[in-house]
């Protein structure tokens, strides 16, 4: 079955480690998947608001940082209650690679659809309560490790939906001042 999310190389990453991971670890689980990746279709629902997105990723987040400098929520606010969604229109992982330096360079958000990869049809939502949607079923990562949830979540339907939100207070964070 080819793979059906980024998150694929995170399980395989995950799976066949033996000791501590680097950059290089991603590498061939990243080759690997680049041939068979394929986007599932994507709806998302935003504090109620309903909207169906096309074949993608969707990156949940509070806060900018994302790995090796890929910022898709450039915009996020860390303390602000509400997580950022950001949806990148991509059929393949060709289609992906394309956003990579708009993303490590901040300009996703700031550029007009005509310049962007795939005439654009990013999206950047903020809410406290965030469901998606993902027929077929993707799996998931949560800050760079697998999800335990299964693809699927149990579930016979081939989409698949999954809720977050903001717990306020919940987690004490610590920064530098």
């Amino acid at each position: 079955m080819p793979s059906r999310s980024d998150a694929e190389v995170v399980h395989l990453v995950a799976a066949r480690r033996t000791g501590a991971i680097s950059h290089v670890s991603y590498a061939r689980p990243i080759l690997e998947l680049a041939a068979t990746w394929r986007a599932s279709r994507l709806a998302w629902t935003i504090d109620g608001e309903h909207e169906e997105l096309g074949e993608g990723i969707v990156v949940v987040g509070n806060m900018r940082a994302y790995g090796v400098g890929l910022n898709p929520a450039a915009e996020a606010e860390h303390d602000d209650g509400l997580l950022d969604a950001v949806f990148i229109p991509a059929r393949t992982a060709v289609d992906l690679l394309a956003w990579a330096p708009l993303l490590r360079l901040g300009l996703a958000h700031r550029l007009p659809d005509w310049i962007v990869p795939h005439g654009g049809g990013h999206r950047m939502r903020r809410g406290a309560r965030i469901e998606l949607t993902s027929d077929p079923a993707s799996r998931l990562q949560l800050d760079g490790d697998p999800s335990a949830l299964p693809a699927s979540a149990g579930s016979p339907d081939p989409a698949v939906r999954r809720r977050f939100w903001v717990e306020p207070g919940a987690l004490r964070v610590l920064l530098p001042g």
